[in-house]
């Protein structure tokens, strides 16, 4: 039976609401003041409201997918450790082990990418003496856990969790029943981040056609396509290239993605960017469709 600590999406979701719940209040509350006391018509101001509301609810809810199932596992003769930005896999004969919760060196400096709030902590890190690490520190409640330094050749890892100090032990035992010549099984790595590119730029882009073969038939020959706060257009084009719009964009922002993807396959925060800008695009077209059917009603 293995020796492991995750965590859950909810367990991650719990921990990020705190921060998410401020700046979208704040982006609302503008968002309202600035249609009081604009003069644009109350439907496309409430269908915008609605679109960002919905946005930025759906980045809060996605936002956690990065770092849910982080943690580490012993299983088989392998350590793996997965910070949700990238995964580590040592043998425990290859690797060194040491107690560092009170050595000023390896507390947290810099977080160079990742999650860091109160008792979450996962990611790439700098500490305090310049070393680089990646890091998985869960805490429950204000019982501090010890922080175990795992080092090999050139990586070090930092972990923090429930049944950490098992996993010292583990290994130590792991160690002494080693036979001369072992090679321990290679674990290999599911490139989900890429996967998760490659299909979130399959849905964009299906989406922004799905929404412009709809509205095809009903939208005037010339489109507006840029409207200012105040809701009157300042940008006009042919009902021929304005349908392309859509999905040019949904197709530049999945090549990114991708691309950014090809950098670290194995993890899916690199590209948890992409999903807001997607979102906001498809939400931005359909308002846009939605506002040049109304001109014509009127």
């Amino acid at each position: 039976m293995p020796l492991e600590f995750h965590v859950s999406y909810w367990t991650v979701f719990g921990e990020l609401a705190p921060y998410l719940a401020i700046p979208i209040a704040i982006v609302m509350l503008v968002l309202l003041l600035s249609f009081a006391s604009s003069r644009s018509r109350r439907s496309s101001a409430r269908s915008l409201l609605l679109g960002v509301l919905v946005f930025l609810l759906a980045f809060a809810f996605l936002l956690p997918l990065g770092q849910s199932g982080a943690g580490w596992t012993y299983s088989r003769g392998q350590i793996a450790v997965n910070t949700g930005f990238g995964s580590t896999t040592f043998a425990p004969y290859r690797v060194n082990t040491q107690w560092v919760t009170h050595k000023p060196g390896y507390q947290l400096a810099v977080r160079t990418d990742g999650t860091s709030t109160t008792h979450f902590k996962a990611g790439h890190f700098t500490l305090a003496n310049g070393m680089h690490a990646n890091v998985f520190e869960y805490q429950l409640g204000n019982k501090r856990n010890p922080v175990l330094a795992l080092s090999s050749h050139r990586t070090l890892v930092l972990l923090s969790s429930p049944g950490v100090t098992k996993l010292k032990d583990a290994i130590r035992q792991s160690r002494s029943k080693v036979e001369p010549g072992y090679v321990p099984p290679h674990t290999a790595h599911e490139p989900l981040g890429l996967w998760m590119a490659v299909v979130i730029a399959i849905l964009a882009m299906a989406a922004q056609v799905t929404m412009a073969a709809h509205f095809r038939r009903r939208l005037p020959p010339m489109m507006a396509v840029h409207f200012g706060l105040s809701g009157n257009v300042d940008r006009t084009a042919p009902k021929s290239r304005a349908l392309y719009i859509g999905p040019v964009i949904a197709l530049s922002v999945g090549a990114l993605g991708v691309v950014v993807a090809l950098g670290a396959p194995d993890s899916i925060t690199g590209i948890l960017f992409v999903v807001p800008l997607q979102l906001l695009m498809v939400f931005a077209m359909y308002w846009m469709y939605r506002m040049n059917l109304g001109s014509q009603t009127n």
